[in-house]
């Protein structure tokens, strides 16, 4: 009987530490919190795709059906994904003349489960009422839309503290729609702060914006003063 005691003595002793290690293991297992982001720019109205020479092929490339496809098979990989763009979405192709009237591309960023999006400069090219016009077609459709987030957009007022007619339709066109100076969002329990502002050199290129553009450094510090 004295062997078996013996034996049995350092099996339990393997036992108990195997079960130790592996209880170990578990409450000290790091939670997951990766996050995959998928970011575009500049789409300027490309929805349908754009044929190039490639030697003495021609090869068709881009157009929104294509990245749709590229975006659900990065959700299938991870339903949690954040997809977000950073402006500059309208204007470049046909589609820009129905820009005031149908907004297509909020409503096809919609679609495909765009987050969040920002104004580019190309956004002001039909002037502050021709994106106050985008903006009430977008939001009247009823449609899913993307959060706009815009963050060193002022209303410049006159001598009386009035806005222009035409600012004051864009001020309460973006208000209507929601878009705000920052957003935040949790994925993955992550918390996300989002915010956007437009450069000096982008400002420069939006003459007929009607706004002004505050200063992006300063604005991008204030911003992540709030979301710390």
């Amino acid at each position: 009987m004295r062997k078996y005691a013996y034996r049995a003595i350092p099996l339990l002793l393997i036992l108990t530490i195997i079960f130790t290690v592996s209880l170990s293991g578990i409450y000290m297992a790091e939670p997951d919190h990766s996050i995959t982001i998928l970011f575009t720019h500049d789409m300027h109205d490309h929805f349908y795709p754009t044929d190039v020479t490639n030697g003495n092929r021609i090869v068709s490339l881009g157009g929104f059906s294509r990245l749709s496809s590229a975006i659900e098979a990065e959700r299938e990989k991870d339903p949690e994904l954040l997809l977000i763009d950073a402006g500059d979405f309208s204007m470049g192709t046909l589609f820009q003349t129905i820009f005031t009237k149908e907004a297509p591309q909020l409503k096809i960023m919609g679609k495909m489960g765009y987050e969040a999006t920002t104004f580019g400069n190309h956004e002001f090219d039909m002037r502050a009422e021709g994106l106050a016009d985008s903006l009430k077609a977008a939001k009247d459709s009823g449609q899913n839309l993307p959060q706009i987030i815009s963050s060193n957009v002022s209303f410049p007022t006159d001598d009386n503290g009035n806005l222009s007619p035409s600012l004051k339709y864009l001020k309460e066109s973006m208000d209507s729609y929601g878009v705000k100076e920052y957003t935040i969002i949790k994925r993955n329990d992550v918390k996300i702060g989002i915010f956007a502002v437009m450069g000096k050199d982008s400002a420069s290129n939006a003459p007929m914006s009607e706004v002004v553009f505050t200063d992006a450094v300063e604005n991008a510090k204030k911003m992540v003063d709030i979301l710390k």
